[in-house]
């Protein structure tokens, strides 16, 4: 649709187009002709954003200081569109498609388009940078929302970086955005643009290069492709060694572990995820120093040791929760749910697993809510609910391969198998 409206605009609209298009056409010269010249300066630069975009993003494109006026004045004419964002109270800004198609051929003819772009990009770096700290906090929830009305702005920005070759500013993005890509199940998306950004060759610091190697790792193990991960994780943790960055190596050793964890490798992951929790820890992280503990306690279900487990998920409830990040918290619920199951004590985990599916969809969870809902099943299904249960097995099924996220640990398909075993019996009755 986006190509058919760019070729319609630039044909000069000739006479063989229907006369509605050549309507439109007419009525979009006309309200552009009424404008003055800062208020089509301001129109044709905004045709950038796509998905919409705020006053404050509207102002680091134009340079004449009185955007609020001109904004209003292009709302007037119904050549930008308005809506209020419940979430923030504030008013959030748009164009229709074939406006932004009109405003963009427009900017391409006043020679402003690369500049306007740049402005654009670097808006939009500067924003994941800000937000990335929030994520692992109490405002995670409002950040992710943020990041998710800017998902189209993000990935324009991405493409122009990558284009011209910025390789630095593509990875410092990615990092920014690798918790949403993460949690809101954009796995292969996400790894797609840091792979590109890794193939692409062009100037980047080791630090740069650790950061998107890390990224790639963290969703490829997310995705269930342990090698792939192990094998840019083990590239990624040397050069945030050598360049100091010790977040960026914090989160190599935290995936290093999972990954670790899932090949049966419990020294090599034990030794991971201890480094890990101590980088946290000094970095004032306590959501990544928890993340580190939970790590323990898929080595210890991985090992047949339910009991140290239980005690490790108790420890690392402590810094879960100090974080005030939701995600972890719910992390850590459906844990305990699951050593419930584990025990075969599916009924006390139903209330757990439902609180952590009510946290997992405040968010906007996709690939742990395929987790959570699956387990849920289970629960039913062991508890004689069996029609409830498939529906939900259909479901988390579903959650999961539009996540792009693969399970590659051992104990929790033995339980769903065993939940499925449960299943078929009472449908097979």
């Amino acid at each position: 649709l986006l190509a058919r409206l760019d070729r319609a605009l630039s044909t000069g609209w000739a006479r063989d187009v229907p006369d509605r298009q050549r309507t439109m056409r007419a009525t979009l010269d006309w309200s552009h002709d009424l404008l003055a010249e800062p208020e089509k300066a301001l129109f044709r630069r905004l045709s950038v954003f796509f998905g919409g975009f705020s006053l404050e993003a509207a102002e680091t494109v134009n340079d004449d200081e009185d955007v609020v006026d001109l904004l209003g004045r292009l709302v007037e004419q119904s050549l930008v569109t308005t809506e209020q964002n419940a979430v923030e109270d504030e008013a959030r800004y748009g164009m229709l498609e074939p406006v932004r198609q009109y405003a963009k051929e427009k900017l391409e003819e006043s020679g402003e388009a690369e500049e306007t772009r740049r402005r654009h990009a670097a808006s939009f770096l500067d924003l994941t940078e800000r937000v990335a700290p929030e994520l692992t906090r109490a405002e995670q929830a409002a950040s992710l929302e943020r990041l998710r009305r800017e998902h189209d702005n993000l990935r324009a920005a991405l493409g122009w970086l990558l284009d011209r070759g910025d390789i630095e500013g593509a990875a410092r993005i990615g990092w920014g955005a690798l918790w949403f890509w993460y949690i809101h199940g954009h796995i292969s998306e996400g790894r797609g643009w840091m792979e590109r950004a890794l193939r692409h060759g062009g100037a980047s610091t080791p630090g740069g290069r650790a950061k998107i190697l890390v990224a790639i790792g963290g969703l490829a193990w997310r995705e269930g492709d342990n090698d792939r991960a192990e094998a840019a994780l083990e590239e990624g943790e040397r050069l945030a060694r050598e360049s100091g960055d010790w977040e960026v190596l914090a989160r190599a050793l935290l995936a290093r572990g999972y990954v670790a964890t899932n090949r049966g490798e419990r020294e090599r992951a034990e030794a991971a995820l201890a480094e890990s929790g101590r980088l946290y820890r000094g970095l004032g992280d306590s959501w990544g120093a928890g993340l580190a503990l939970m790590g323990g306690v898929h080595v210890a279900l991985a090992e047949g040791d339910p009991a140290r487990a239980e005690r490790l998920l108790a420890e690392a409830e402590k810094p879960l929760r100090a974080s005030g990040a939701p995600w972890g918290l719910g992390a850590a619920l459906s844990m305990r749910a699951l050593l419930m199951q584990f025990r075969g004590d599916d009924a006390p985990a139903v209330p757990l697993l439902r609180e952590s599916v009510g946290l997992s969809m405040s968010l906007a969870d996709i690939p742990s809510l395929g987790v959570e809902l699956a387990n849920l099943a289970g629960a039913l299904a062991s508890l004689g609910w069996g029609e409830r249960a498939a529906r939900l097995f259909g479901a988390a099924e579903a959650l999961r391969e539009s996540s792009g996220m693969a399970i590659r640990f051992a104990p929790w398909h033995e339980l769903y198998e065993r939940h499925l075993e449960a299943l078929r019996a009472q449908l097979d009755a």
